[in-house]
Formats: structure tokens, C-alpha cells, sequence
């Protein structure tokens, strides 16, 4: 072969293995912008992500906000209000107050408490005294506070008088109880009636009783 033709050779041999390397660094600078391009767009979705939490949050506090102002614009202009606008202000807040009596008291110990409190009577008698009234009252705001909790109403008598005049005396203690609770916002289902009648034994004045069983 002659010396001239070397080069062109040399051309002819090489040209397929610079293009090769060439297509090489191609694919490896292509996997490179499209890693690159991955890694972006997860730290677009991972920002993306954090503004709607942080949205919501805002829209929450928003709302929040929004009934506070009420709340109090409300109350600014109770001088105002017609007389069932202002009852009706009133027992709302009641109700929120009783809310939060009951939500502090949900605890186990006074669910013990609930089944262990009872509500005495006076001698023959069915009316509530003013403590009777307020045990009541208590439980009312519990059994708000827990919508899932039903009750069994145990009424009792002591044991003087004929056995049937205490079945009904029982009877009467338990179901004015009942619609006690009942006018309180209780659900009448969640509530059920056993009237034992008269129990001997111990105090009679602790046999004159109506307690309560959760279910």
C-alpha cells in the first residue's frame, strides 16, 4: 500500500468510532437531563403538596375567625336584638358551656361517676329537689357530650307501703326521669325504664332512689 493513501485509511477507520463515541455521550447527557427532570418534577409535586396543606389551614383559621367575629358582633348588639334573638343567643351559649362541661368530663372516672350518682327522693314522692335537679342536669350534659351511650333508668322505692302501690311509685320515678332527660335534648331511644319497686335493706331513705346503667 502506498505511504500517500495512509491518512484516508486512517479516516475511513476512525470516523465510525468517534461517531459512535459520540452517540454515547449523547445517550449518557440525555439519561442525565431526564433524571434531572424527574428530580424537579417531584420537587414541584412535593411543594405543590405543602401550598394546598398550608390552603387549608388558612381556610380553616378563615372560618374560624369568621365565626368568632360573629360571635362577637353578635354580642356587641344584644341591646339590640329582639327579645327571641337574644333567648335564642343565650341558650346558645348554654349549650356551649354544657358542651364544654361534658367534654372536660368524659374521662373513665366519670363514667364511673355517672353509674354511681344517683338521684334521690323524699318520701312518696316523685318531684325532683333542687339537688335531684342539678344531678340531672349533670348527667344531661354527658349524655350529650357521648350521642353513642344509651342508659337503663333503675327506679326504686324503700319498702313501706303495699308491694304494688311501690311498683307504680317506681314506675313514676323512672318514667318522669325520662321525659326530665328527654326535654333536656336527649334522645328518648337511648333511654329505657326498669322499674325494680321496692328494695329492702340498708337506709330507706337510699332505697328511694333512681339510678342510671349505661348499656
Amino acid at each position: 500500500m502506498k505511504r500517500k493513501n495512509l491518512p484516508l485509511l486512517f479516516f475511513i477507520l476512525l470516523f465510525p468510532a468517534a461517531h459512535l463515541f459520540n452517540g454515547c455521550a449523547s445517550i449518557t447527557q440525555l439519561r442525565d437531563v431526564r433524571s434531572l427532570t424527574e428530580a424537579s418534577l417531584t420537587k414541584a409535586e412535593t411543594a405543590e403538596s405543602k401550598a394546598d396543606a398550608a390552603m387549608q389551614r388558612a381556610s380553616e383559621a378563615q372560618a374560624d375567625a369568621r365565626d368568632a367575629k360573629q360571635m362577637v358582633m353578635e354580642v356587641s348588639r344584644a341591646d339590640e336584638m329582639l327579645p327571641e334573638d337574644l333567648e335564642k343567643l343565650l341558650r346558645d351559649a348554654r349549650d356551649a358551656v354544657d358542651r364544654a362541661k361534658a367534654i372536660a368530663a368524659m374521662e373513665t372516672p366519670f363514667k364511673k361517676h355517672f353509674e354511681k350518682t344517683a338521684v334521690y327522693f323524699d318520701f312518696d314522692s316523685s318531684y325532683f329537689s333542687k339537688e335531684a335537679a342539678g344531678v340531672l342536669d349533670e348527667k344531661a350534659a354527658w349524655l350529650k357530650a357521648n350521642p353513642d351511650v344509651s342508659v337503663v333508668i333503675e327506679a326504686t322505692t324503700d319498702d313501706s307501703g303495699p308491694p304494688d302501690y311501690n311498683q307504680w311509685l317506681a314506675e313514676r320515678r323512672g318514667n318522669r326521669v325520662k321525659s326530665y332527660l328527654e326535654e333536656a335534648g336527649i334522645d328518648p331511644r337511648r333511654m329505657a325504664v326498669d322499674a325494680i319497686g321496692e328494695v329492702s335493706g340498708g337506709l330507706p331513705a337510699e332505697n328511694r332512689r333512681v339510678r342510671f346503667r349505661i348499656q
